[in-house]
């Protein structure tokens, strides 16, 4: 069902649960049956914000889609780059087990996990991956494997069961310009949302049916509101800034991740095909330059000339963020949409669609290849991939001087899987390993597990989180089976996911 303000914009969309009965909202008036399209208006014909309070307390059923848990080939002994990054996710793991989890979350956790869903959904991430993969470590972690999966499955349930949607408070605003003001609301809970439903799907065999329908609920919600989405660009079709000093890419991206999640998650939902429709967008748009405003070849049945209002990278694939020329940025594509993409699709057996990676091997080529010279750069100029497997930063990184390996690690994994190396004088496997390398060494400076000395190597508040995460979708995405393509148009990309399902 959609939710309309009096313009007739829709704000709000909910799938209309069986035997759905209102009675303690007054003033709330539902038009449909159930399963189908309905209008929630006050009495003013306003949307109903008493609407939303009620959902979450009835705990509604949502359609009933067939989701099955996706399935990842086992890390082999002789596997270098599987257990070196076996060994990364458990180092992850264990200090998550013996330091996040008993601080941050002791007894139930609700409150914390309803205020933090980027770090337990990060968390959660890392520890499911382990478990999927058959990877886990008693001896690394000092936890069993049912400890771990189980620790995973507490996250996961608290923090679905706190997404606004069904009894909590956060989660992003049903609003197609996006502002997400909201005191409750949240910019990035599409990305959070992404983690904690990703994490969700990982373990759907042991979730209860009620944190099923939790997990669900959420990833339908946060993914129903981009149906509506106006995307954001740098640059419009003029040339003209629209954003100073801040590439839309990554926040696209991000967003884009909540639709990936939940069409291969779910591609027998009814709104199945049109996430798919918006997805094409958000991801042509998301690292678009100058010269896609113009290009005609179709990529899952759109046109960049006819979708795109205008472009978020510079014409040599670098971004802008920060104010400043930001590699963490122009590989930010990899810590969301395709840290989900780059397995989601492929665990099931099915497709990945080409608008997925569109532009990836020019970022990729850009890393190793582009130089920036000094002094209009900092010395001593160079490629930010240099061959000793350190990071060269043109502009630096205000987020600090480690901060970038684990991201760009990732990137590397994608870059082998996707092929965005082809033609390359240095294979992604050459980079991921001299990369993930560097993770490893700065773990191995601990004994708890943690990655960072202090915040001059990494100065974000959930910077232990954010190596879960990374190094939980390089995991995922290394233990994928092989990944086919698609260039089909929505319609069918999603037929054929279902057929690979039923």
């Amino acid at each position: 069902m959609y939710m309309r303000d009096k313009a007739g914009r829709r704000l709000d969309s909910f799938d209309v649960p069986e035997s759905a009965t209102y009675s303690d909202m007054p003033g709330v008036a539902v038009a449909g049956q159930a399963g189908s399209i309905a209008h929630i208006v006050d009495e003013t014909g306003a949307p109903s914000r008493q609407f939303l309070a009620g959902l979450g307390k009835t705990h509604p059923k949502p359609l009933p889609v067939k989701i099955l848990q996706p399935n990842f080939i086992p890390v082999a002994g002789g596997d270098t780059q599987g257990n070196l990054l076996k060994g990364i996710a458990n180092q992850a793991n264990k200090y998550a087990m013996g330091t996040i989890i008993p601080t941050r979350y002791p007894g139930t956790g609700v409150a914390q996990v309803a205020a933090d869903t980027r770090r337990s959904g990060s968390t959660a991430l890392c520890l499911a991956a382990t478990v999927v993969t058959g990877t886990h470590s008693d001896t690394i972690t000092g936890k069993t494997y049912t400890q771990v999966r189980d620790a995973a499955v507490r996250l996961v349930r608290e923090s679905a069961d706190q997404h606004s949607v069904n009894r909590g408070g956060w989660g992003g605003l049903r609003d197609s310009t996006q502002t997400n003001n909201d005191a409750t609301a949240s910019w990035q809970a599409a990305q959070n949302a992404s983690l904690v439903g990703a994490a969700g799907w990982l373990l759907w065999n042991v979730l209860t049916p009620e944190t099923k329908v939790c997990v669900q609920r959420m990833v339908e919600w946060e993914a129903d509101r981009f149906l509506d989405y106006r995307v954001p660009y740098w640059k419009n079709l003029a040339g003209v800034v629209q954003s100073a000093g801040d590439t839309k890419s990554e926040e696209v991206a991000w967003n884009a991740s909540i639709l990936a999640l939940a069409i291969s998650m779910m591609p027998a939902h009814v709104r199945a095909v049109d996430w798919m429709s918006r997805l094409v967008e958000m991801t042509l748009a998301s690292y678009s330059r100058e010269a896609d405003v113009s290009d005609t070849v179709a990529v899952n049945g759109a046109s960049p000339q006819d979708i795109l209002r205008g472009w978020n990278a510079n014409p040599d694939s670098t971004v802008v963020n920060h104010g400043l020329i930001h590699p963490d940025y122009m590989v930010s594509n990899g810590t969301s949409l395709l840290g989900i993409a780059g397995w989601s699709w492929t665990a099931m057996n099915s497709a990945t669609p080409r608008c997925v990676d569109r532009g990836m091997k020019a970022v990729y080529t850009a890393l190793a290849t582009l130089n920036f010279p000094s002094p209009t750069y900092n010395a001593p100029g160079g490629t930010i991939y240099n061959p000793d497997g350190t990071v060269y930063l043109p502009q630096g990184n205000d987020w600090g001087t480690k901060a970038t390996y684990v991201s760009v690690a990732l990137f590397d994994t994608l870059a082998r899987r996707f092929g965005w190396d082809a033609g390359a004088a240095t294979p992604a496997a050459t980079w991921e390993a001299l990369h993930w390398q560097q993770v490893a060494d700065m773990q191995a400076r601990y004994t708890d597990g943690h990655t960072y000395a202090d915040a001059t190597e990494n100065s974000e508040g959930i910077a232990e989180e954010g190596v879960a995460h990374r190094v939980a979708m390089a995991l995922l995405t290394h233990c994928a089976p092989g990944i086919r393509r698609t260039n089909a148009v929505p319609s069918i990309v999603i037929a054929q996911n279902r057929k690979d399902i039923l």
